[in-house]
């Protein structure tokens, strides 16, 4: 059995079974004192298999290697073939510190440009292997080094060291820009892209892809820093330039014109062109499929990011239930990676994991919503500040989903505390840097209002609702295609938390502008916000009904059933919207004698409840109880009665547990149960009737 063949061997089963340590121990023992022989073999197995034999191999080199053995490996690493493997960051990165430091013990004799031009590039080179390896703070500091060597060569030779410095300049403003220190790396990308742009100019054909790449680079730091349109053109420019250098050679930068259409997709989602993110997004996704099956060393992680973010965009464009398989595919990627390098890779599987929890609640999955939520916010917590990227603003936003998802399945207390965290790490964040977090604290904000709202602290509520309708309303000004709806979802939760605050008139004021707001989105980019229309009209019939305007809120609830039952089967909104609708819109319609009829809602409203109740019950058991009281009551007042005992007894566990929430519900329901005894001349169960009341008075209190 030759070398490689051995190698290949071991290498495959540790990684089938990373935990067994012994295996690794044998990698070990066939490596030991033997690196002049089989270090080129295990570098290239290494790239070709699933395994720890690059960090093996990067361990051997530490412990002992030949000066010139290392600048074999250190060439190797950062040829074409093998720059961007995963499996081999490690060996490059072990095989330039060795070089690093074997040059400086020989380099005093060496001519001074010729020692600064090494000292340079090893310093970049070095950095750059520490940045893939999620170690930025080391990464900046060896590009801070590079970028001060260069700079003195440029003044020195400018025509030959304008290049390198301006690719050092590029590789600062990424380690900037990782570890949160985005006017930094805006400063000295925007240098590096000036130069590329001379050096372009000069030699078209060798220094385009720099200057495309670059672009990349700056994009992302305007769209990091809030200034959207400013990012869109520069990414649109460098799309367009690699589409060209793609079109005159497409073998060589197929990789790079993936990135670009990946980049673009982005943030043609952050500015609010979804359609068009989207078909960019799939051809970038297929790119990248085809790269990954040829070379799943160099463009797993990348295949994994253009997966991730198509899934975005089509929950976004209310896709819910396509989001989910299509992201499920993005974290098995990360895991599979995380695996391997935890430090580089377990913040993308964290963020991730943290967006799934979401699209999870879509489609109404709210337990295991919760369940990935968690184990996102342990990732988060778990991850070592200074070996990893700024991870202040991912933990912020997966405290807020993990908050917003306690919320849906009825645990707020759980949430509030959460949601409170995100708030304060998003108002720090905003201090620093305000058009890029603004929107962020806005969502957090909502989120802890509509948590307080459902706690029954409604004038805490409106105060925070308040704040995140502002800040949307701001926002929205500027650039109503990215924020209407997020100012239309601000003005909803607002109007709920005026309407239980008793400021009826301001909450209908307010229910007006929402269902105005969503109606336009939805001439705008249909397919996408008519759920939020029914929702909206429900509301608004609603506060019609309460403030004594009885035609018109029929009239409202009919158009709001209408909208909802457009909806395509298996829409989100068909479960507990249409239910809530229904159920409103049988109380007007019996309200206004159309008996009939609005028995008929209250039953298809039951249906929908009980269904859902048998998987959440904490969550719709209370609401599947007031619909079948008023399914009892329209049908005949002695089952009613008895129907209203019954969704008593169902309400008091979660009154007891939080009487805030349902005070409203149960005080009803009592006032009802009292009423209906009277009419027929029945006895009520006092000793229920006394735990509500004394509940009751205990909240008034």
């Amino acid at each position: 059995m030759d070398a490689k063949h051995t190698l290949t061997v071991l290498n495959r089963l540790a990684g089938r079974r990373p935990e067994q340590a012994a295996r690794r121990f044998q990698i070990e023992k066939a490596l030991h004192g033997r690196l002049e022989t089989l270090a080129f073999t295990a570098l290239r197995v290494a790239a070709e298999t699933e395994g720890p034999l690059g960090r093996v191999l990067a361990g051997e080199i530490r412990r002992g290697c030949d000066l010139e053995l290392a600048v074999d490996l250190m060439s190797l690493c950062t040829s074409a073939d093998y720059q961007f493997s995963v499996p081999l960051r490690e060996v490059a990165l072990a095989a330039t510190e060795r070089v690093q430091k074997g040059f400086l013990d020989v380099a005093d004799g060496e001519p001074e440009d010729f020692r600064e031009a090494s000292l340079a590039m090893l310093a970049h080179n070095r950095g750059a292997w520490l940045g893939a390896l999620g170690r930025y703070g080391e990464a900046m500091e060896s590009g801070r080094e590079a970028v001060e060597r260069y700079r003195r060569l440029a003044a020195l030779q400018p025509e030959s060291g304008l290049p390198d410095l301006a690719g050092s300049l590029e590789g600062l403003g990424r380690y900037f820009d990782l570890l949160g220190r985005r006017d930094e790396a805006l400063q000295v990308t925007e240098e590096a892209a000036g130069l590329f742009r001379i050096l372009a100019d000069r030699e078209p054909e060798s220094m385009r892809p720099d200057l495309g790449r670059c672009l990349l680079s700056l994009s992302k730091n305007l769209l990091d820093l809030g200034r959207r349109d400013e990012a869109l053109q520069t990414a649109r420019e460098a799309q367009v330039l690699f589409k060209q250098i793609f079109a005159d050679n497409p073998a060589a930068f197929r990789p790079q014109l993936a990135r670009s259409q990946n980049h673009l997709g982005l943030v043609l989602r952050e500015t609010g062109f979804f359609e068009e993110a989207l078909a960019v997004l799939e051809e970038a996704n297929d790119l990248r499929r085809e790269l990954a099956a040829l070379r799943p060393d160099i463009f797993l992680p990348e295949l994994a990011n253009s997966i991730e973010t198509r899934a975005t965009v089509y929950d976004e464009t209310g896709r819910s239930a396509e989001a989910v398989p299509i992201n499920q595919e993005a974290i098995d990627l990360w895991r599979r990676l995380v695996r391997e390098r935890p430090d580089a890779f377990s913040p993308n599987l964290a963020r991730c994991l943290a967006r799934h929890s979401l699209y999870l609640v879509g489609i109404d999955r709210r337990e295991e919503a919760l369940k990935v939520s968690r184990e996102s916010i342990d990732l988060w917590r778990g991850l070592a500040a200074g070996q990893t990227r700024d991870l202040r603003p991912e933990l912020a936003s997966a405290l807020g989903n993990l908050a917003e998802v306690l919320r849906t399945l009825g645990q707020p207390e759980e949430g509030l505390e959460l949601a409170r965290e995100s708030v304060d790490r998003f108002r720090e964040l905003t201090l620093r840097f305000p058009e890029r977090f603004r929107p962020d604290l806005a969502g957090a904000l909502s989120i802890q209002g509509s948590i307080l709202s459902d706690l029954g602290q409604p004038k805490d509520a409106v105060d925070l609702q308040k704040q995140a309708t502002a800040i949307r309303r701001e926002l929205a000004s500027h650039h109503p295609r990215v924020f209407t709806s997020d100012l239309a979802t601000s003005l909803s939760h607002l109007g709920i938390a005026l309407r239980r605050l008793g400021r009826t008139e301001e909450a209908l004021e307010i229910a007006d502008e929402t269902v105005e707001l969503f109606s336009r989105l939805v001439s705008e980019r249909p397919g996408i916000f008519e759920a939020a229309v029914g929702s909206s009209l429900c509301q608004k019939a609603v506060l019609l009904s309460e403030t004594g305007q009885k035609r018109e809120a029929v009239e409202t609830a009919r158009q709001a059933l209408t909208v909802l039952r457009a909806l395509p089967e298996g829409h989100r909104a068909l479960n507990v919207d249409l239910a809530e609708a229904l159920n409103n819109a049988s109380a007007l319609l019996a309200d206004s004698e159309s008996l009939s009829e609005s028995l008929q809602l209250v039953e298809e409203a039951v249906e929908i409840f009980r269904r859902m109740a048998r998987n959440r019950p904490q969550a719709f058991e209370p609401f599947l109880a007031m619909s079948l009281y008023r399914l009892r009551e329209l049908q005949r007042p002695e089952e009613a009665l008895q129907a209203s005992g019954e969704a008593l007894r169902s309400l008091l566990p979660y009154a007891r547990r939080r009487p805030s929430v349902h005070h409203e519900n149960l005080a009803a329901m009592a006032r009802l149960y009292r009423e209906l005894a009277g009419t027929l001349g029945k006895e009520t169960v006092e000793e229920l009737l006394k735990e509500v009341s004394n509940l009751l008075a205990g909240q008034a209190s």
